[in-house]
């Protein structure tokens, strides 16, 4: 059996998720705490729609890159504009939860992870190794 390399990790990572993890305490996370003290439920449950997104996509970020991607990213969190949107990223990349590295995309180091996971799991199951049992895959 072939080894596998974080290469094939990683490629494997990139495609979308069907599933990801969302631990029951979640919201006992300091940067989920952070969150929920500066935007409460809504805003906590914003976060989590946004995750949806993020694993749905290929590579697990979104572009924000001019005003209609925002309108867009705007409509699927339920804000009334790109402006409401735009406090609601600054505040989840305060508490830590995104990374605007400023290439026009965001992303979340808790979905990246989730992509990794399966990503190993995917390119397991194709170079020969088990894949039964395994959602998300």
């Amino acid at each position: 059996m072939a080894k596998i390399t974080q290469a094939d990790i990683e490629d494997a990572a990139r495609d979308p998720l069907k599933y990801f993890s969302h631990d029951s305490h979640a919201a006992e996370d300091t940067k989920c705490r952070r969150l929920l003290r500066r935007c409460g439920m809504e805003g906590y449950g914003r976060w989590w729609r946004l995750c949806e997104l993020l694993a749905a996509e290929e590579g697990h970020h979104l572009s924000v890159a001019d005003m209609e991607d925002e309108e867009l990213l705007a409509e699927s969190l339920f804000f009334d504009g790109p402006y409401e949107l735009e406090g609601f990223l600054d505040t989840l990349t305060d508490c830590g939860l995104i990374l605007m590295p400023g290439d026009g995309f965001i992303s979340a180091q808790l979905v990246t992870d989730a992509s990794l996971y399966f990503g190993k799991k995917r390119a397991s199951g194709g170079k020969g190794g088990s894949n039964r049992g395994n959602k998300g895959v």
